[in-house]
């Protein structure tokens, strides 16, 4: 009875669709595979069906968005600039473009809450 009960509790487990924080100076790129070492510019894409990918830039991320459609993923985040390590929603971010804040990938992109 208690072999069937961790079965049924990994399965719920594996399929969440929840984020998870990206470990910096750990965590690869999905894209590029480089390791993720700034934490203003973390991305990650987690699909409906639970599948996380992490990113060192958004740069890195919109290729494979582009690619496979905003549709496949039950989240879509970028890293708050202001607030490193945070995670939030890449819909309703302001994006900067400026010569002053390199970005990981050269594009000199950033991301704000507001």
């Amino acid at each position: 009875m208690q072999f069937l009960f961790l079965i049924g509790l990994f399965a719920l487990i594996s399929c969440s669709t929840n984020p998870q924080t990206i470990v910096y100076n750990e965590d690869q790129c999905h894209a590029c595979k480089m390791i993720i070492s700034n934490s203003h510019f973390g991305t990650e894409m987690v699909t409906t069906k639970g599948k996380i990918y992490k990113f060192d830039a958004v740069e890195c991320l919109v290729p494979e968005l582009l690619e496979k459609g905003e549709s496949n993923y039950a989240h879509i985040l970028v890293t708050d600039y202001l607030t490193p390590h945070k995670l939030i929603d890449a819909k309703s971010s302001k994006y900067l473009i400026s010569k002053k804040l390199p970005s990981p990938m050269g594009g000199f992109l950033s991301t704000y809450a507001t």
